[in-house]
């Protein structure tokens, strides 16, 4: 694993949320997705999936901070994270296949990540959010910012 940027006088934590797959089987994060506020329940797991996946997140050591029919948001040390998904915390991973695709050093791709075997069932893809360093000397991001990192399952 390759080592990532240290936070001065703070806790090195990342949040990230989980997105829930779909009691329908639907996915709203398909490219052809068209969620509305008509039809954004077609998108919801299922209250036993919620819980499932916010437990499963507790036991891999994580504290879970909101959760809702979409998905579940969690945070722990940044140690603890590249632990459990593997790889470190900058960079995407290319279409689920794991391979990094930016974030290396010198051309070389950087650690890859992947969803633990445990959640590939229920969670289609987690994204690191709010206050995330993507590379070394990057001020840290503020707020949500779902398109700075996402992890999607390998199929």
């Amino acid at each position: 694993m390759g080592d990532l940027p240290r936070r001065r006088g703070a806790e090195d934590r990342v949040s990230a949320v989980a997105a829930l797959r779909s009691a329908s089987g639907r996915s709203r994060l398909a490219p052809d997705a068209e969620v509305t506020t008509a039809n954004v329940a077609e998108y919801y797991a299922s209250p036993e999936t919620v819980e499932l996946v916010a437990g499963l997140l507790v036991d891999l050591g994580f504290e879970v901070t909101g959760k809702g029919p979409l998905g579940v948001g969690f945070a722990g040390p940044r140690a603890l994270f590249e632990r459990v998904f593997g790889g470190g915390t900058g960079g995407k991973t290319d279409g689920g296949t794991g391979a990094k695709t930016d974030g290396g050093t010198e051309g070389k791709p950087g650690p890859a990540f992947s969803l633990p075997a445990c959640l590939r069932p229920y969670v289609e893809r987690v994204t690191l959010t709010g206050g995330v360093r993507l590379f070394q000397g990057d001020e840290p991001t503020g707020g949500d910012r779902s398109a700075n990192d996402r992890l999607p399952t390998k199929e």
